[in-house]
């Protein structure tokens, strides 16, 4: 929490050892510290909790908290008239309950414990009177980090989102755990929109609970489609985030999903690839030459075996992933 109006000499004294967020915590990825993917702007909530001092990381003091619009201000009583700390709030910022901290040695009980991220990626411990409280102050933080980075996504078509902001809309719905899988498989806007539980599954959300309220999540964006802008989808100009991803990595690429032994697969193409590539990319990722089909309209599987069947199933696909069914081919006894 940095002195108001200017940080004080906290920001050179941290915590014993320095948080940091742990994404592998049991108690699951989706927080009650954030909505429902409903865009709204969330008013006030106040009360008292407990920090570190200004001065010094072992002082702990007790104090009347009020989170107005993106701040968190600090009152010494709940009489005073002027806050002397504060913390700022901004649409990369986080809350995390204290189980949630790695390496967070504090002379508290964690249940009631929850840490911000705020603007200057500094890590604020606060301390709730009760369990209770904890939650109510984590769902508050969370909505008010959540209004901040919705309207930034309502700039720009889902389609058109880039890795980055699929990772912003992930913390928006309370799945921040789960950036570094999708950031791995590069998971854009267009790739998300076409995501099923198969998929969901192969990016690590193992629990059944945790998918379902992904997929809600997943159906609320698509049905809201129209209240983007659709303008975004015709820019070719890269944002300051877009930017910092190589150009290599904009190329337009095919979601190939592949289902081979019950378990299923990503392989990237790029678009405009032919039959050809694809069988190499295939031969790369499974290590042998495989057997591929495709469903057809009528729900049959059908061999894949040239150029044209290739095109066909591209026809059929309508700009989500392609998916296919792969098993390993047998050579003939003689």
């Amino acid at each position: 929490m940095s002195a108001f109006p200017k940080r004080g000499s906290r920001s050179q004294s941290k915590l014993p050892a320095m948080p940091e967020f742990s994404d592998s915590d049991d108690e699951g990825p989706p927080s009650e510290g954030h909505n429902s993917g409903e865009y709204k702007v969330f008013g006030c909530q106040e009360g008292f909790l407990t920090t570190q001092g200004e001065e010094s990381t072992n002082k702990w003091i007790r104090g009347w908290i009020k989170l107005e619009d993106n701040t968190m201000l600090y009152y010494p009583s709940q009489t005073a008239r002027e806050p002397t700390m504060m913390v700022t709030l901004c649409r990369e910022s986080e809350v995390r309950t204290g189980r949630k901290v790695k390496d967070l040695m504090i002379p508290y009980d964690l249940s009631r414990v929850f840490v911000v991220k705020d603007s200057t990626n500094e890590m604020i411990v606060f301390v709730a009177d009760s369990e209770a409280e904890k939650r109510v102050w984590l769902a508050e933080v969370g909505r008010t980090i959540t209004s901040l980075i919705d309207p930034y996504l309502k700039k720009k078509h889902p389609r058109s989102w880039s890795v980055y902001e699929v990772s912003l809309w992930l913390e928006m719905i309370g799945f921040g755990a789960y950036k570094s899988e999708f950031d791995e498989n590069r998971i854009t806007g267009k790739l998300l929109l076409s995501l099923t539980k198969l998929d969901l599954k192969a990016l690590s959300i193992s629990k059944l609970g945790h998918r379902l309220r992904f997929l809600k999540y997943l159906d609320h964006l698509r049905a809201n489609l129209d209240t983007f802008d659709d303008a975004s989808l015709y820019d070719d100009t890269l944002s300051s985030v877009d930017s910092a991803i190589s150009i290599g990595q904009m190329e337009p690429e095919l979601l190939v999903k592949c289902l081979y032994n019950k378990e299923t697969r990503c392989v990237r193409i790029r678009e405009g690839s032919s039959y050809k590539d694809l069988q190499k990319q295939l031969e790369k990722e499974f290590k042998f030459v495989p057997v591929i089909k495709y469903k057809d309209p009528e729900g049959d599987k059908v061999s894949m075996k040239k150029q044209g069947d290739f095109e066909y199933a591209l026809s059929l696909i309508n700009g989500n992933a392609l998916r296919l069914y792969i098993a390993k081919k047998h050579k003939r006894v003689k």
